[in-house]
């Protein structure tokens, strides 16, 4: 995959201007080839969508839809020619060396299964998905193709850096089986929104997006079937799809092609499903840190095949996360690294469902907006979604993100003579911004009497009076605050204080 400019793109798309564009290189897994092109009928599916319309368009030729018998099917819905459906389900199953080599590769996949197909339903994205890594690697986490695209959906490093993956000399986050996926989860959300069918973002995926965009605006079409027809898209894209939809059909189907349930691979699995991650803000060990957690080296490695060096370069602007067993979080958080660690939900929040609740993104929005609008720090809102910093402007329209929310929630507040929207967020220890967006005001009157909702984050604060030679980095710095958040907390105009202000600073 070559590196992606989304917005280029898709103008290219409606353009009709001429551009020099890159290819993707082949898959690492497989390398033979049918020796015909054929014509192929077209489904089109939402990825979101349970619901499938399925139009039958009837041409002229060998062509054939294919009905399939995966439970499945509707969620991932492709169109292919049976041929060369057939053709990889006997490359796979007829030939020794295929069959073997396929076994090791559905061995790799059964145990990351569980933790992948949680990622892309995260991602409302259709589980199948799971059968691209399949046979783009074979899900090796340490392959390296010819092409230089490394781990298991074999990024190429102009298209890993874009969508927030680390590649340098002590990390390559391409290898790791949780960064790897929601990236490449990400990556399929914009091919599918480039294109708008699986068909033709599959084939992006597999050649890369402009080589498809050339073919589009060299056909004139953006059907997939009429693009195979003009032979506009080269033969490993164009059986691709069918490689993908065969290696499906055969795992759902293993008893009838011989293949083992790899019970064992599934309980082997359970490591990666019972982990989770943390956010480390300073350098550090992995071999210390393994040591001290009393965990081996060959586990940690299991769970971060990203670490390529014992030390790992870490600053507080490009944090990265760290995968370890469940039961070990408690011990690196408040023995280990108290002061590296920032906690996945703080003790005021939790994780379930009763004390937190949904929202729906809206045209506009970004992770500091939503923070601001319910009196909530960004580091806490990006936490319990589990996002890490650098990667907090991944936000589109539509999605649901759980806002955190402690226990309590927010308090009743009736208005009295002579208060105003400055006065009571000091007295409550919040921002007067917080409190207009808790009660969804316009601008700053309020009415004696007036029952206002005011959220209880920052209940806990402190006073502080400016002396000479303070400044607000200074001030932060010495009670463990940001900058941001003493602006916000005080409604400052600009970060600019005078001796004898009074400040209040927000305690956790």
């Amino acid at each position: 995959m070559k590196r992606i400019n989304l917005f280029l793109a898709t103008m290219l798309l409606t353009s009709c201007s001429t551009v020099t564009l890159l290819d993707k290189n082949t898959d690492a897994a497989y390398a033979k080839e049918p020796t015909k092109s054929e014509s192929i009928t077209r489904i089109q599916s939402a990825p979101q969508k349970t619901k499938v319309i399925i139009k039958k368009v009837y041409i002229k030729g060998p062509t054939r839809l294919i009905s399939s018998s995966d439970p499945s099917i509707e969620d991932f819905a492709l169109s292919y020619d049976k041929k060369h459906f057939d053709f990889w389900v006997k490359y796979f199953t007829k030939n020794k060396t295929n069959h073997e080599r396929f076994i090791r590769h559905q061995k790799n996949g059964e145990r990351f299964r569980e933790v992948i197909e949680k990622i892309l339903a995260e991602h409302n994205l259709p589980k199948e998905l799971f059968y691209v890594g399949l046979i783009e690697s074979g899900y090796n986490t340490r392959i390296r193709s010819r092409a230089n695209a490394v781990g298991p959906w074999q990024f190429v490093k102009g298209t890993a850096t874009p969508y927030g993956m680390r590649v340098d000399r002590s990390l390559d986050e391409r290898r790791s089986i949780y960064k790897a996926t929601h990236a490449a989860a990400r990556y399929f959300k914009d091919l599918y929104n480039i294109f708008g069918s699986w068909e033709l973002a599959l084939c992006a995926y597999n050649k890369g997006e402009y080589g498809i965009i050339r073919a589009i605006r060299k056909g004139n079409t953006r059907d997939y079937r009429e693009l195979v027809r003009k032979k506009l898209l080269p033969k490993e894209t164009i059986y691709y799809i069918p490689k993908i939809a065969a290696a499906r059909h055969i795992v759902n189907n293993r008893e009838k092609y011989g293949y083992p349930s790899f019970t064992t691979q599934k309980k082997e699995g359970k490591v990666y499903s019972h982990a989770s991650y943390r956010t480390m803000y300073k350098s550090f060990n992995w071999k210390k840190v393994a040591k001290k957690l009393g965990i081996s080296k060959r586990a940690m490695l299991e769970l971060n095949p990203d670490f390529k060096k014992a030390s790992i370069y870490v600053s507080s602007r490009n944090p990265i996360e760290i995968y370890i067993p469940k039961k070990n979080h408690i011990k690196l958080a408040e023995e280990i690294a108290p002061n590296w660690v920032k906690q996945a939900a703080d003790k005021k929040y939790s994780s379930s469902s009763k004390s937190h609740k949904k929202y729906k993104v809206r045209r506009g929005d970004s992770f500091i907006a939503i923070a601001k609008r319910f009196g909530i720090k960004v580091n806490d809102l990006l936490a319990i979604n589990r996002i890490p910093r650098h990667k907090r402007n991944k936000l589109y329209v539509g999605q649901r993100i759980k806002i955190p929310t402690k226990k309590g929630g927010t308090k009743n507040y009736r208005v009295k003579r002579g208060d105003n929207l400055t006065k009571i967020a000091k007295k409550f220890g919040v921002s007067s911004r917080s409190l207009r967006s808790s009660n969804r005001l316009s601008g700053s009157k309020i009415f004696i009497g007036q029952r206002l909702r005011v959220p209880t984050v920052y209940v806990d604060k402190t006073s502080y009076k400016v002396r000479s030679g303070d400044n607000l980095s200074q001030i932060a710095r010495r009670y463990g605050t940001s900058i941001s958040r003493l602006v916000s907390f005080n409604d400052l105009s600009s970060k600019r204080i005078y001796v004898g202000q009074k400040l209040y600073i927000p305690k956790r």
